[in-house]
């Protein structure tokens, strides 16, 4: 089903009173400020770096990209906000870019109610593809089960058994990576000893640290990203509590945006991800 209505919508545009000059118009809705400005700016680079070079080379069928911006700050109500703009005033033909999964998952029924398609590559809550899916929504990224799978992997065969506190941003995306690392750590052997989520954009990490060092694990796993990672890792580096604990993550937690800023604080770090442009490989 997919197929046949992304295959419809690519014929309108390019049959619907579109000529050969006409440009193709990409909505781009992704964070250019707040906590995930740094993973947003990443987007666009990629984005801008893509259309520059298929432009160069004639466009699609003849037709050039335009790509229109707008910032999101990983917040679903203003994506929405945002991405109604884009269809209705820039009149674009099909969006991308969302970082925060839940603003995926608000744009993606927008974009269905106009007939209009997003594509995630950021974006990897499980539901967004499973059981909060649209036909309008399309991932081209490993969701957070398939990189738990393998982080799963790798803790089982270095830490067999170990207990496991589990801390994340509290929205869509980090209770879906909590669940799918548990369910696949547990499945490995690990134990839960306790999880808790902390909004975005949090200052402070400190009030959860009790409730951590109560628990007594052997490995800490977070999937707090973009400016919350370098808070959190900070944090934790001053009271101590990575001593003696493996620090594991979701694949955006520690990434070339903000290591700089966490500095030392992420020694010892492991994360699962697909690809890395800081590895020389």
């Amino acid at each position: 089903m997919k197929t046949i209505h992304y295959g419809a919508i690519l014929l309108a545009l390019c049959t619907t009173g579109a000529s050969a000059q006409n440009a193709i118009r990409i909505g781009v809705v992704t964070p250019l400020s707040g906590t995930y400005a740094g993973i947003g700016q990443q987007v666009k680079w990629g984005l801008d770096l893509a259309a520059a070079q298929i432009n160069a080379g004639g466009g699609v069928m003849g037709r050039k990209l335009e790509l229109i911006y707008e910032d999101e700050e990983a917040n679903p109500a203003v994506a929405v906000q945002k991405a109604e703009k884009l269809f209705q005033v820039s009149k674009v033909d099909f969006l991308t870019g969302t970082v925060n999964s839940g603003s995926t998952l608000a744009v993606g029924q927008l974009a269905e109610r106009n007939n209009r398609l997003i594509a995630t590559t950021v974006s990897f809550a499980d539901s967004i593809t499973a059981d909060k899916c649209s036909p309008n929504v399309f991932r081209v990224n490993a969701r957070a089960g398939m990189q738990s799978a393998a982080l799963a992997d790798w803790l089982a065969q270095t830490k067999p058994g170990a207990n496991v506190f589990y801390l994340g941003p509290d929205y869509e995306m980090g209770r879906s990576t909590v669940a799918a690392f548990k369910s696949a750590a547990e499945a490995k052997g690990s134990k839960t000893v306790g999880e808790v989520f902390a909004p975005l954009d949090n200052k402070d990490y400190s009030p959860f640290f009790g409730q951590i060092r109560s628990a007594r694990p052997a490995v800490i796993y977070t999937s707090v990203a973009g400016n919350d990672t370098v808070r959190l890792m900070s944090q934790m580096d001053e009271f101590g509590l990575n001593r003696n604990v493996q620090v594991v993550g979701a694949s955006g937690t520690v990434t070339s945006q903000n290591l700089p800023a966490i500095g030392k604080a992420a020694d010892g770090f492991v994360t699962g991800v697909g690809y890395s442009t800081s590895l020389d490989s």
